[in-house]
């Protein structure tokens, strides 16, 4: 299995900054930039795979959002994680002795050294590129399975949480250190934690003005209610 095309690309020019990212879907990136004659935030796809002479437009707009009204969004949406944070994750303290007793094992997310590079940087460091050669395989095959006691000596702050019982092992969540305690943030919660921030999304958007408003949040309401039961309050 190929690790996916993955890239982030920064655009510093004054007056015209621009983020693009792909998520790995082929010819398809994502773009943030501000628009100085506006003064307004432009975000849209683009799918390279789509040529002139097919007279399809390759551009997917999400909306185009003043400045202003951007930040103010980005800043209620900051606090609104923030909350969320310590709802989902810091309430939820777990000691190594219950790991032990529930046969679970730890796999290190942070300050790992693989023989190869996963990204690489491009273009005077201004782009995040994913190594094409670096293979899935190879990763796990470099990565230690951990018992909870080993925690104390690793330089990490994240880990993946797996159980294995019965000659089957599960995915059960993350836990991080946090000033020297230990934070478990289950499967359960990340379910959690992602819905109530996609409606929260949705609910401060709702509350602005911007173009393609209509379309945008359409398609966040579509994709809670594939996602989970219906939201009747959407």
């Amino acid at each position: 299995m190929e690790f996916p095309n993955f890239f982030f690309y920064t655009q510093p020019n004054e007056n015209r900054e621009k983020y693009t990212f792909s998520f790995g879907e082929n010819g398809i990136h994502h773009t943030l930039m501000y628009v100085a004659h506006k003064k307004a935030f432009d975000f849209h796809k683009k799918d390279d795979n789509v040529k002139d002479i097919d007279n399809i437009n390759p551009y997917e707009p999400f909306f185009e959002m003043s400045s202003f009204k951007f930040f103010r969004f980005l800043r209620k949406n900051a606090i609104v994680q923030e909350y969320l944070l310590k709802e989902f994750v810091v309430k939820n303290k777990i000691n190594l002795g219950k790991l032990k007793k529930n046969n679970c094992w730890l796999l290190q997310l942070e300050n790992i050294n693989f023989s190869q590079e996963v990204y690489k940087t491009e273009r005077k460091g201004r782009m995040l590129k994913s190594n094409k050669k670096f293979e899935f395989k190879q990763m796990i095959n470099e990565m230690e399975i951990l018992h909870p006691d080993e925690i104390k000596n690793i330089n990490c702050n994240v880990f993946s949480v797996v159980k294995y019982k019965n000659g089957i092992t599960t995915f059960e969540g993350f836990i991080y250190r946090i000033n020297g305690k230990l934070y478990f943030w289950n499967k359960k919660n990340i379910n959690l934690f992602f819905k109530f921030s996609m409606i929260a999304i949705y609910n401060l958007l709702f509350q602005s003005t911007f173009l393609h408003k209509e379309k945008l949040l359409s398609d966040i309401k579509t994709l809670l209610n594939n996602k989970y039961k219906y939201l009747s309050f959407l």
